[in-house]
């Protein structure tokens, strides 16, 4: 890889708008010396002074640049010095055409950059140009069309992740509605369960009684017969308060009957 050495005329061009693209175009191995004046260089962090080779330029005359006089003097001594192959102008101004004449002459690579319109002519003076301002715009719609990609992604990525949480939330609302569901079949078995325990604890007793040729009983003998097996007639399956007469309408076997005396018989 040649070695590269980058001369920025700062007052044409600033360095920081395409910082970026000159990194990406002319590599790591690659010098970079600034050319600024002074009240421009007040406006550069510190951190960007250590990275990069600044030369103040302060002009003692009107007439010209001094940043252009100080760019030719850095670039001649760098020529001679054979430590770089290949040397990269950045500037608008077209004061630097002899510099790259000198520069080729002695077997080196000369590129010009620029950020604005340039003349055809220069393609046959420098071996390369570059208009900064159209790599900007390219790498600008590259990022914006990556960060398209990825808000596409991301809404993608969104929107799978809702669907999920939906999916995920109606499961689990499926999952509450089948737990109810059992939960309530099971109350209704156990109702039934210990509704079947009271008819079968008044079936006994009254079997047990019509076992003896009687033809009916009444209800407030009955109660006393439920006493004495200690039956709780005063409690329905859910645990209310219930009258005894309903009790016994509720929990007596079906072959049985309470008639209008309350007398109970044997259908």
């Amino acid at each position: 890889m040649k070695n590269c050495v980058v001369y920025i005329d700062h007052d044409n061009i600033k360095f920081s708008k395409y910082e970026m693209i000159i990194s990406s175009l002319f590599g790591s191995n690659t010098t970079i010396k600034i050319f600024i004046n002074e009240n421009e260089l007040k406006n550069i962090d510190n951190l960007t002074k250590i990275k990069y080779n600044f030369f103040l330029c302060n002009s003692p005359v009107k007439t010209k640049n001094s940043a252009d006089i100080r760019l030719v003097i850095e670039s001649m001594k760098d020529i001679y010095s054979n430590k770089y192959d290949k040397f990269v102008i950045i500037s608008n101004d077209s004061d630097f055409i002899p510099l790259c004449k000198e520069i080729k002459s002695n077997n080196k690579e000369c590129i010009l950059c620029f950020d604005g319109l340039h003349h055809d002519y220069l393609n046959d003076i420098y071996n390369k140009i570059y208009d900064l301002s159209h790599l900007l715009k390219v790498e600008n719609d590259k990022i914006k069309k990556e960060l398209d990609i990825h808000k596409e992604k991301e809404l993608k990525l969104k929107i799978q992740k809702e669907k999920e949480e939906k999916e995920e939330k109606e499961e689990k609302e499926k999952e509450k509605e089948k737990e109810k569901e059992i939960n309530r079949i099971n109350e209704i078995k156990k109702i039934e369960r210990l509704s079947q325990t009271k008819k079968n604890q008044l079936s006994s007793i009254l079997e047990e009684i019509f076992n003896n040729d009687i033809d009916n009983i009444s209800i407030n003998k009955f109660k006393k017969e439920l006493d004495k097996k200690k039956i709780n007639y005063k409690k329905d399956v859910y645990g209310n308060n219930i009258r005894y007469k309903k009790y016994l309408e509720t929990y007596i076997p079906n072959i049985y009957i309470i008639k209008k005396d309350d007398n109970i018989y044997l259908k």
